[in-house]
């Protein structure tokens, strides 16, 4: 991508640190989150998102259909490669994003899955969220993003 003088200096840095974590892993691309420096790390949250999990699959137990329609997508983020399913190996360094669901009867997909980077641990004073801990995603950086979208569409 060309580096317009218009262009603030963090958006470039953010721009070169976005194209520097772009990587090919056989026919899909994957690219890294922009952390930012002065944020610490996020902290363990399983007892928060494992009590959000069994809050929504209670939830998705009152409706069969809801409920098959969620674990179809979920199967199908799982063979996509998108989302994984939890190591039965928790450490202090491992985060987990809760989910929900969005129903939508009159769309043509009427269950879709939200997945919450705001999540954090049981005391949002002494921790940070996915959300906080990254940096924001600025046009810059979009329309960076929708050029890689393109060339990965492209022949």
């Amino acid at each position: 991508m060309s580096q317009n003088s218009a262009i603030p200096n963090e958006e470039k840095e953010m721009i070169e640190c976005f194209e520097k974590g772009i990587r090919l892993e056989g026919d899909r691309y994957s690219v890294g989150l922009l952390w930012k420096s002065e944020m610490g790390q996020l902290e363990n949250n399983f007892l928060v998102a494992l009590r959000r999990f069994k809050n929504l699959r209670n939830r998705l137990n009152r409706n069969p259909e809801i409920f098959q329609q969620y674990k179809n997508v979920i199967e199908e983020q799982i063979k996509e490669g998108i989302v994984e399913e939890c190591s039965q190996e928790i450490t202090e360094l491992s985060y987990f994003m809760p989910h929900r669901e969005i129903i939508k009867p009159n769309e043509t997909t009427s269950c879709r899955i939200v997945y919450d980077t705001s999540s954090s641990r049981s005391n949002p004073d002494s921790n940070f969220s996915l959300q906080q801990i990254c940096k924001f995603v600025t046009t810059s950086v979009k329309q960076a993003c929708s050029k890689l979208t393109q060339a990965s569409k492209s022949p």
